[in-house]
Order: structure tokens, then sequence, then C-alpha cells
């Protein structure tokens, strides 16, 4: 039967379409997430990030909407995807088995690890970027961890051997380097978006630079937790440092909480974030002359 010419046109302009989105499902599909799942996804909030406590993510925010249509145009996410507000192992399977990037055993250790990812995904809301179905899985609606989680595709996607590259995250050093380029995708694409608008009002550059400077923040303090706990495991190994004493989740949420301190100081000290404080006297002392 032939194509309509509709549905031509649809077929030719979804392929033209870089990022695929799921949107999100009714809660009663998923019910562990939104209930369980609030519970551990709690420990966002050492962050300085409130999304835990917000509806969970999806296309009716405006700043979510705009990120995943600049996606949508973005060639370097070519092929990935953003799931909002469930896991779906099933995708998720056959997206790893078609990914034409990924060898056999990358396929095999892709679907091997899934379950395990699925299981912490759901029960911790933990927003996530996995590399061997390159799909992104949002709960929070944040922004700047969307961004982040897109940053991770860009960062994956450009390797000749992503399924390497995943593995190499077993490695304490590789965590960080990976976490890092992140960021710096994530702050380059909002930084780009920003700067493609025509002639904002100056209301709305303040604004803008407002948003990024929350971002910066965010992701630092985020960086921070994986760096505290990363620190906090080498030192206590090397016997450098005691033990934290209590139950195991104080032991684990202590050296995040005072990465994310130290996340927090090290982006007070960046000399190349933006400063509203800063940018207000300049513009008084250009006023004056």
């Amino acid at each position: 039967m032939e194509q309509s010419i509709k549905e031509a046109y649809l077929e030719g302009y979804l392929q033209k379409i870089a990022l695929k989105v799921y949107d999100r499902e009714p809660f009663k599909k998923r019910p562990v997430s939104g209930t369980i799942g609030r519970i551990g996804g709690l420990t966002a909030l050492l962050t300085s990030s409130t999304a835990p406590l917000r509806k969970t993510i999806g296309r009716e925010d405006e700043e979510i909407s705009t990120i995943l249509e600049e996606g949508a145009e973005d060639e370097s996410l070519k092929g990935s995807a953003v799931s909002l507000g469930s896991f779906r192992p099933v995708v998720q399977a056959k997206r790893i088995l078609r990914n034409k990037q990924l060898s056999t055993p990358s396929k095999m250790l892709g679907i091997a690890t899934l379950p395990g990812t699925a299981a912490i995904s759901t029960l911790l809301r933990a927003d996530n970027y996995n590399p061997f179905s390159d799909m992104a899985t949002m709960f929070n609606n944040e922004p700047a961890i969307l961004r982040h989680e897109l940053g991770h595709a860009q960062d994956f996607k450009s390797r000749k051997y992503p399924g390497l590259y995943a593995l190499s995250r077993y490695l304490p050093p590789m965590v960080l380097y990976q976490e890092w380029k992140a960021y710096k995708n994530a702050i380059a694409a909002a930084t780009s978006a920003e700067s493609k608008k025509e002639d904002p009002a100056e209301g709305e550059t303040k604004k803008s630079k407002k948003k990024l400077d929350k971002m910066k923040r965010l992701l630092y303090m985020a960086f921070g937790t994986y760096a505290g706990g990363i620190a906090y495991g080498s030192l206590r190994k090397m016997e450098i440092v005691p033990g934290i004493p209590g139950p195991d989740v104080v032991r684990r949420l202590a050296p995040a909480a005072g990465g994310a301190l130290a996340g927090l100081l090290a982006y007070k000290l960046d000399p190349l974030r933006w400063s509203p404080k800063k940018d207000k006297d300049k513009d008084d002392d250009k006023d004056k002359t």
C-alpha cells in the first residue's frame, strides 16, 4: 500500500528529529518511583535542588520543553533518547540490542547490568544516562540535570568505543572525568542556547544569567557528591581517616554531603562564574560616567 503524502511527510520529519522523547506515563504505570522512590530521591536535596519535592518532570514545564526542542535539532544527540518519569526497561533493552555503536560483548554487558540500573533508578528516582541504550531517564523536574544527562550522551556518542568507555567508569578517576565532561557540555549547551536569542530585553538577559548561575551551582554541588564519596572511600582504604559511626545510610550520605559543600565552595571561588553584584556595579559605574 502506497504511503499517503501526510504519512510520508511525518516519516521524513521524524527521521530528522535527533532526540527521541518518551513522555511521562500515568502514575498507575510508575507506582514504585512515585511512592518509595520519592523517599529515596530526597538525597538529591544535597545538591540544593528542590526538584525531589516538586511534580515529576514533564513537557508542561517551559524550560524542560525548550531543552527537549533544542535536543530534537542537535545533531550531536542524533539517535539518543530521553524517558520522562520512568525507566522503561523493555525499551532500554531493545535500544541496547539495536545500538550499532556497541560490540556484542558490550551489548551483553548492557543487558546484564540493566536490572540493577533499573532498580536503583526507580527506587531512588535517580536521574541517569545509560550509555548502552543511549537513553537518559529523568524523574526530577530540574533543567540543569536534564542538560547534564544530555551532556553525558554527547560525550559517549563522541567515543569510538562507548562500551569500553562505559566500562572505564568502574575506575574512580574516570567517574570524575565523565561527570566533568557532562558538566562542561551542559554549560556549553545552555550558553549556546542563550546566545542564539535575538535581541533579548535587559530583564530577560539578567534572568537568563541567573538561570545559568543556578545551573553552575547545582552541577558543582552534584559533582562534589561524587568527589566526596570517592575521596572518602580512598582515604578510608588507606586508613588515613577514621570510619564514620552510625548506620550504613549515614556512612554513605556524610561523604556526599561534605562533597556537596566542597562543590558549593568551589562554585563560589570560580573566577569565571557570573556574579549579579559585579555586573550591577559595572552598570552603576557606566551610569556615573
